[in-house]
């Protein structure tokens, strides 16, 4: 098994000891909302507001309305990004191991669909109807972020996949 290989083998298996199926499951059957509910108009600067109150200083990328939050440590660099619009919210969690991105599916949708390994179950975009919705997803969100990477690095050391 390549390395690479190795390390995506370790993301996962750190996705299922955080208990993120239970979680995921939990926050998006919580937030599956009628479109016809969900905020339509949002401000950027209100978004950034309800994650700096949750203590993360995320960045914005336009076009895409793309918030980030970058961490490095050591040698991996972990960011949590999030499309936030028209009341929808897409996470997602990139890993960078010596400035090189790590090739797996990084939509936390999509991570939750690999490891209940159906394809088709519902699990697209968390949807909210204010800003207290929001804040409820990001600090959902976080909590994962925080766990995985606390996993995830724990693995790293002691699988030596860091050392040449």
């Amino acid at each position: 098994m390549k390395k690479q290989e190795k390390i995506v083998e370790q993301i996962y298996n750190s996705y299922l000891t955080i208990g993120f199926v239970k979680r995921y499951n939990t926050l998006f059957h919580r937030f599956d909302l009628n479109l016809d509910e969900i905020m339509t108009r949002m401000d950027k600067k209100e978004n950034l507001k309800v994650m700096s109150e949750l203590g993360y200083k995320f960045k914005i990328f336009t076009p895409g309305q793309h918030y980030n939050y970058k961490e490095i440590s050591d040698d991996v660099k972990l960011v949590l990004s999030c499309q936030i619009s028209k009341g929808m919210v897409f996470p997602y969690i990139y890993i960078y191991i010596k400035n090189q991105k790590i090739d797996y599916q990084e939509s936390l949708s999509f991570i939750y669909r690999h490891l209940i390994n159906n394809m088709n179950a519902p699990a697209n975009a968390l949807l909210f109807r204010n800003y207290e919705d929001l804040k409820e997803i990001m600090a959902s969100v976080i909590a994962i972020y925080e766990d995985l990477k606390k996993e995830f690095l724990k693995r790293l050391d002691e699988s030596n996949l860091l050392e040449k």
